[in-house]
């Protein structure tokens, strides 16, 4: 008996280096703790450098599946029919079920900025304790596969804009389901990637063509395989290289209440001239207007002003907010040549003294999708109530959604006018995103058409 265990122990030891030997790549994302709970706020940018791997609830690009193959609304617009993929399982083989669908989209909405606008009929004790074993007005399923949902909602494109935050397109309001547990512990879910789901040592990771790819945090990022960081690499040399088809804008928002607009027109100045002339490694091109040619929104007529003037900026200390570390490296690298007085702090800050904060949110298909919700984004509607025309622009355009298709143009517009009179947000750039991947490995960090993280298995030389 002793030497049957021997020999099973020695074979499980054997097992288990196999196992280790596979978890050869790492996948770094500069946060501290990788977190796949869909039932927090989506606070940090930088969480989109792994969610993107997820698989979405609807599909916009043919060649990567929804969790849905089917979807419809009610002519008015405020019930929802979804239809579970046959082909969406667990890692165990079960299929995500209607009810897990459903409950994922419902509970998800009150950790999203979307959620201030949009609630499952009935769900206000979703977040209380035995909420999975509720019945909820509003969530009706039909059999294993389908479900309906009843929106509340005063937004009037409620269409586009519910069918949007499902989509393989969604940033902040990023859904997705997990695999619903009868003890309701959410600290480790499983949740559905695009590629072949594994676990390693108890943390989610996937496997594409025989490797392991591991998520490591900031505290782990030693060497890594992949990314779309470019400060995690010692060097850019040597790496495949994927521009992002879609880009980010980066946004300057201006505190109205501390800073005169004399301070904010050259202040706004000062920030837009350091993202000039970027290097091509950092995706960096600096815009004119918020909307450029060809995106809804659009005016010709409209420039922003490029330049400044240092004496009108004094003595006096500016506190700047960042999210990404790429943008405080560039505005740190420019103030250095300048004799001025600031502070540089990562967001997200509690802090009440903020001049300005630099914004960062995802284009989609060429729309500021973001400005429907960016009052609900930490200080906005504070830093810009002195600010009333923009403010009214805003309030207009989360009502009507206007940046959702279809866009309203005159709205939009109407918005960057007003911006500029009162210099309160003003466009600073577009980021194209770039995915790096380790040259020695047959596949590499790519996007699709619509600007979503993928693993190509092929012409990645």
């Amino acid at each position: 008996m002793k030497k049957l265990i021997l020999i099973f122990s020695f074979f499980f030891v054997l097992l288990s280096k196999a196992e280790e030997k596979k978890i050869s790549l790492s996948f770094c994302i500069p946060v501290d703790k990788i977190d796949f709970n869909p039932f927090r706020p989506i606070n940090d940018g930088k969480d989109l450098g792994y969610l993107m791997l997820l698989r979405s609830y609807i599909s916009t690009d043919g060649s990567e599946p929804g969790i849905l193959s089917q979807y419809e609304f009610s002519p008015d617009g405020k019930t929802f029919t979804g239809r579970v993929d046959k082909d969406a399982k667990w890692s165990n083989g079960d299929i995500v079920t209607s009810f897990e669908a459903a409950l994922g989209i419902a509970k998800t909405l009150n950790f999203r900025l979307l959620g201030e606008r949009v609630s499952i009929l009935g769900t206000e004790a979703i977040n209380n304790p035995g909420w999975s074993n509720r019945k909820y007005e509003g969530i009706e399923i039909i059999d294993q596969r389908t479900f309906k949902l009843k929106l509340k909602t005063q937004i009037e494109n409620i269409q586009g804009v519910f069918r949007e935050a499902l989509s393989t397109n969604s940033r902040h309001n990023r859904f997705w389901p997990i695999k619903i547990k009868a003890n309701e512990d959410l600290s480790n879910p499983e949740v559905l990637f695009k590629d072949k789901y594994v676990r390693l040592g108890g943390a989610p990771g996937i496997e594409i063509q025989g490797y392991r790819i591991a998520f490591t945090n900031k505290k782990d990022c030693v060497h890594p395989d992949f990314s779309i960081f470019p400060e995690v690499f010692s060097s850019l040399n040597n790496l495949v290289k994927r521009k992002s088809p879609n880009s980010s804008a980066i946004t300057l928002q201006l505190n109205t209440t501390r800073l005169s607009l004399v301070e904010r027109k050259n202040l706004s100045g000062l920030i837009r001239s350091s993202f000039q002339g970027q290097p091509e490694d950092s995706g960096v091109q600096q815009v004119n207007s918020f909307f450029l040619p060809g995106e809804p929104g659009y005016n010709q007529q409209l420039k922003w002003q490029n330049s400044f003037n240092i004496k009108k900026l004094g003595k006096k200390k500016f506190i700047i907010a960042y999210e990404i570390p790429i943008y405080k490296k560039i505005i740190e690298d420019y103030l250095k040549l300048l004799d001025l007085n600031f502070e540089l702090v990562q967001l997200p800050s509690n802090r009440i003294d903020i001049d300005a904060q630099v914004l960062a949110s995802g284009m989609i298909e060429g729309r500021h999708v973001i400005l429907q919700d960016v009052l609900k984004w930490p200080h906005v509607k504070e830093m810009i109530s002195g600010a009333p025309k923009t403010l009214k622009s805003l309030s207009k355009i989360a009502v009507i959604s206007a940046s959702t298709l279809p866009p309203d143009l005159q709205t939009l517009q109407g918005f960057e006018k007003n911006a500029n009179e009162e210099f309160s947000l003003v466009p600073i750039a577009r980021r194209y995103p770039t995915a790096f991947s380790n040259q020695k490995i047959s596949f590499c960090l790519s996007w699709n058409k619509t600007g979503e993280l993928k693993f190509q298995k092929s012409d990645c030389q």
